[in-house]
């Protein structure tokens, strides 16, 4: 399995996880008009309860849902600097460190480079796989919970799959079953069910 231990699986996989879940809901939630109800109803789409809260606040303050996400983006890479570039490293600490401060100009911007950097300078197969992996889930997750194109579903789980035949590990991690309902979700364009099949995709175990 090269460099990679057991115990640093989980985190390249949330890793690639958190990262794309910061980009991808701030990235959906910029192109947005200025209108409280979209914006509400789009929190709604995340399972995010923003009563008594501006749909801002819920995303973009210091507890807020992007903001949790890029500090388990940091809070794992960081445990994994021997494996990625130390230049991946930090631009998880940038993006926290602009986030505290109120600037989100430039997250989907270091997310894509941070990816980018681990497909580009990551030599451990699994690593580079199992980041891969974590955020095709997430995209499926994402794109089946704004019920966005087929064709993207097509493509993350085509990505999902792929990572998993360059690494017997990654393989291990992901439920084969789960993969397989969602293909056929994808086939029968049943998009926004794929979203209660993502949370089985990270274990190999068979479920009903």
């Amino acid at each position: 399995m090269g460099v990679v231990s057991m115990n640093d699986l989980d985190k390249l996989f949330w890793s690639g996880r958190y990262c794309e879940r910061a980009r991808g809901i701030y990235e959906r939630y910029n192109a947005l008009p200025s209108d409280n109800g979209l914006r509400r109803e789009f929190l709604n789409r995340l399972g995010i309860d923003c009563r008594g809260l501006l749909p801002e606040n819920a995303l973009l303050a210091k507890d807020g849902a992007v903001t949790a996400a890029l500090r388990m983006w940091r809070e794992n890479v960081l445990c994994l600097r021997y494996v990625l570039s130390g230049r991946a490293v930090k631009l998880a600490e940038k993006s926290v460190n602009e986030s505290e401060t109120g600037n989100f100009d430039n997250i989907v911007l270091y997310a894509y480079a941070f990816f980018g950097m681990t497909d580009d300078l990551t030599l451990d197969t699994t690593a580079r796989c199992c980041i891969t992996a974590g955020r095709m889930c997430e995209q499926l997750d994402l794109i089946s919970r704004f019920n966005e194109d087929t064709s993207d579903a097509r493509q993350a789980l085509d990505r999902l799959i792929e990572a998993c035949g360059q690494s017997a590990a990654v393989e291990n991690m992901i439920s084969r079953c789960a993969v397989r309902l969602i293909d056929d979700d994808i086939r029968a364009n049943n998009i926004v069910t794929i979203k209660s099949r993502t949370p089985h995709l990270e274990s190999n175990n068979e479920f009903s």
